[in-house]
């Protein structure tokens, strides 16, 4: 048989045999949330629908708990394209997009319904713009909940706060609001608080009760107060070069869930607080809330922080003053 036959008859049998699957996408999600809490929920609810819709072209592996590192050390996985994403709190965004700790200036919000009309109709695309900009995709914005005071005593005036070893979020906003406070505050990486608190090399804290009690620090407080200083959002990113290498049927796949998943990421969360701080009093803590004057006080103490952010660079006074405006006006129209 000629050389030539014999090449087209191979060639014709290799078109012939069964050819691999095309190589699937794996999205790689890092969290702090710890299993069996409403983040970790919602997110395994989210890959579990992933993976059977898009027919086995994408599968999800979540890492619960830190298993990754703190927030700093997984957006650096991120940028490595180590991780495809993730659910963080803003504060640990913003050790790379500055901008979003607009969202976590204290006393800003009065309630859920003010800070959802911000985020979500008032700011969020200079907010996308600036974490593209610094290579993240924005997904939906979810919630780690209003952050109150826990610590060895009630925390009602400035007094007692700055009696404390108070630990915080590695954050430029809560480093200017606890100046403002006249407290000298110790930065930590959030996986580190509770051993802080175990060997009692902090004592005080600002967290929400839903993440209080999954992280363990309720179980080293003897006081909380129901303060609700800071509203603190979460948010799911995607790595955007990982996005971006998407086929488009695939990211109209994802981006259909984006809505019922905010919405679950909201409601997974929020009314859990009046039933966690109930347990807390169970739990021999004792709970307690400020009165209008104690607000007061502890606003007007820190609301200089406001004007800090702009000083040292965080976000633009173009851009707070547009949120203020929006709160005068939403406000007025009630």
């Amino acid at each position: 048989m000629r050389p030539t036959i014999l090449f087209v008859l191979f060639a014709l049998l290799l078109f012939a045999l069964p050819r691999p699957a095309a190589a699937g996408h794996e999205i790689r999600f890092g969290t702090l949330a710890p299993d069996d809490t409403p983040w970790s929920e919602v997110l395994m609810d989210f890959k579990t629908k992933v993976e059977a819709d898009s027919g086995g072209e994408i599968t999800v592996k979540v890492f619960l708990n830190g298993a990754l590192g703190d927030e700093r050390a997984m957006l650096q996985k991120m940028r490595y394209n180590q991780l495809t994403g993730g659910g963080f709190s803003t504060g640990g965004i913003s050790t790379v997009v500055p901008e979003l700790q607009i969202l976590e200036l204290p006393f800003l919000f009065r309630d859920d319904a003010e800070a959802d009309f911000v985020m979500d109709e008032v700011i969020r695309p200079e907010l996308e713009a600036a974490m593209e900009a610094k290579g993240l995709k924005l997904f939906v914005w979810a919630v780690n909940g209003w952050l109150d005071f826990g610590g060895p005593k009630p925390i009602r005036t400035l007094a007692d706060l700055q009696s404390c070893k108070v630990v915080m979020q590695e954050s430029q906003v809560q480093l200017a609001m606890y100046a403002a406070l006249g407290v000298s505050a110790t930065p930590l990486p959030i996986p580190e608080i509770l051993g802080g608190l175990q060997t009692g090399m902090v004592n005080a804290y600002s967290g929400s009760p839903v993440f209080s009690t999954a992280a363990q620090w309720f179980a080293h407080t003897e006081a909380w107060v129901d303060s609700n200083h800071i509203y603190q959002p979460a948010a799911v990113v995607f790595n955007k070069s990982f996005w971006d290498s998407l086929e488009p049927a695939l990211q109209t796949l994802i981006s259909g869930y984006a809505a019922q998943l905010q919405k679950d990421a909201r409601s997974a969360v929020r009314g859990l607080d009046d039933e966690l701080l109930v347990g807390f009093a169970e739990n021999g803590i004792a709970v307690s809330a400020w009165t209008a004057e104690e607000r007061a006080a502890f606003r007007h103490a820190a609301w200089p922080s406001h004007q800090a952010m702009v000083a040292n660079g965080a976000f633009p006074q173009a851009l707070l003053d547009k949120v203020y405006a929006a709160l005068e006006k939403r406000r007025a129209g009630k």
